[in-house]
This record gives C-alpha cells, structure tokens and sequence, in this order.
C-alpha cells in the first residue's frame, strides 16, 4: 500500500510539473489531479519545494509590477523633468522600449502579466514617439497629430491581433479625440 501512495504522490508532482511549466492546458492537469487526489487538494501530496515557490508567486508579481511602473515614471521624469540631451532621452527610452518588448516574449505564457505589458509598452512607445516627433520636428502640430494616428491605429491593429478589448476602445477613442482636436 506504501508503494502506491508514492507512486500517486510521484504521478501528482509529474502534473503539477505539467501544469507550471505549460505543457500540458490548465483544464487537463486539473482533471488529471483530481482524477488522482480523488477530489483532495493537491497541496497535501506535493513536496515542500512547490509549496515555497507557490507562496513566492506573489511576490515576484509584485515586484514584476513595481519594476514596470518605475520605468513608466522614470521614462516621464527623464523626458519632462530632466535637462538630459536629446540622445541620452532617446537611448533610454529606447531602452525600456526594447525591455518591454523582451519581456512580453519571454512572458508570453503568463496571460494575466501579458497585459500589463501590453500596457506599458503602448505607453512607453506613444511616449517615445512623441518626443523624438517634438524634438526632430521642432514641434510641428501637424507632424504630431500623424504621429498620434498612426499610434492610435497601432493600437486598434493590435487589438484585433491579440483581442484586447481595451487597445480597440482607447485607439478608436483617440482616433477621435485626435479629430475633434483637429477640426474644432
């Protein structure tokens, strides 16, 4: 009998291993462990190790979530509050830019942080464009306003690519925005 609850609990860590690692769909490895916990909890079979990293998790999202929003706020600092040259402001925009990016592929198998870098890469490139636009153009409205259309397009395009409800409400919002701005 010892020998079969081993073999269980050796089944059951093999689908918690599945399921961190997306091998296999949520649902699946659900099923497959309730099938072999009969309907108890998997906490009470797998091994202390799986326990740390789940009570880490939250951490780790939050601290995720704090290094996004730092550079979110450093990006608006260097740009609106710093007398840094027009290429040192560039480079580090860039730079978060090309994080962000990173990050979102790297990340890809988390849905729920995906968004956030969805989010913060929208942000941060509108923020880029804007400025290299104000400062190669010399603040020419009219180059500004194409700059925030083809923005704006960017992101209804990338709400029908990655069905983003809010990227379709916020391009078609600005799109609009952008045209009242100009004809009134």
């Amino acid at each position: 009998m010892d020998s079969n609850l081993k073999r269980k609990e050796t089944i059951v860590n093999e689908i918690l291993l599945w399921k961190k690692n997306r091998m296999l769909p949520d649902h699946y490895c659900d099923f497959l462990l309730a099938l072999y916990t009969e309907g108890n909890a998997p906490s009470t079979i797998h091994d202390h190790k799986n326990i740390k990293q789940s009570q880490s998790a939250p951490m780790a999202s939050f601290l995720k979530i704090a290094a996004i929003s730092l550079m979110l706020i450093i990006s608006v600092f260097v740009i609106y509050f710093t007398e840094l040259s027009v290429l040192l402001q560039t480079t580090i925009l860039t730079f978060f830019v090309v994080f962000i990016l990173i990050a979102i592929f790297y990340y890809s198998n988390k849905p729920s942080f995906q968004h956030l870098l969805y989010i913060a890469f929208a942000m941060l490139l509108l923020l880029l464009t804007v400025n290299l636009c104000g400062r190669l153009f010399h603040n020419n409205i009219w180059v500004l306003y194409i700059t925030l259309f083809f923005n704006c397009i960017l992101w209804i395009f990338s709400s029908f690519k990655f069905a983003l409800l809010y990227f379709r409400i916020a391009g078609f919002l600005g799109v609009m925005i952008l045209f009242i701005s100009i004809f009134i």
